[in-house]
């Protein structure tokens, strides 16, 4: 991580003998360039740092896309406030894609949308997409850009 102040998670692993391997993401879930592959191999194949007959290799990690839909459902009195807290900047369902992206092996986990969404107000939450996904240490969420957010109001 020392290689590039904007490295926020990596994954090291051993393929095979005598390999390092290396796999960054970025901060805000952004994939390394070329250029931050580069400065990894450099920092980590200075011999005070592996051993002498090690191969460092970096590599950008895997990308497994997901796209949020989702129907929560409020009471008439917060209402107002609910959807301020679920779909505003900020607000629930951009926590949860932030916290979904910034990470490699975070499987794709529709239930911490839930409890974002249940935890800004809403009584109860229906979520088509995503679907749960387990992801490997090599592997990173990130958002499609599709995003269906809707609500209804319930009087329960």
């Amino acid at each position: 991580m020392s290689a590039d102040p904007n490295i926020a998670d990596v994954s090291i692993a051993n393929p095979q003998d005598g390999v390092v391997k290396i796999v960054p993401i970025m901060l805000g879930g952004l994939l390394p360039s070329q250029e931050v592959l580069d400065k990894i191999v450099v920092t980590c194949s200075d011999a005070k740092v592996r051993p002498m007959t090690d191969i460092v290799i970096a590599a950008e990690p895997i990308s497994e896309p997901f796209s949020v839909d989702v129907v929560y459902y409020v009471d008439a009195a917060s209402e107002a406030a609910t959807v301020a807290n679920v779909e505003a900047d900020g607000g629930a369902v951009e926590r949860y894609i932030q916290w979904q992206i910034t990470k490699l092996g975070r499987d794709i986990n529709p239930d911490q949308l839930r409890k974002e969404i249940l935890g800004a107000g809403a009584m109860r939450v229906d979520v088509i997409e995503p679907a749960f996904k387990q992801l490997d240490v090599y592997t990173v969420a990130q958002w499609s850009g599709s995003i269906t957010v809707s609500h209804q109001v319930t009087e329960e």
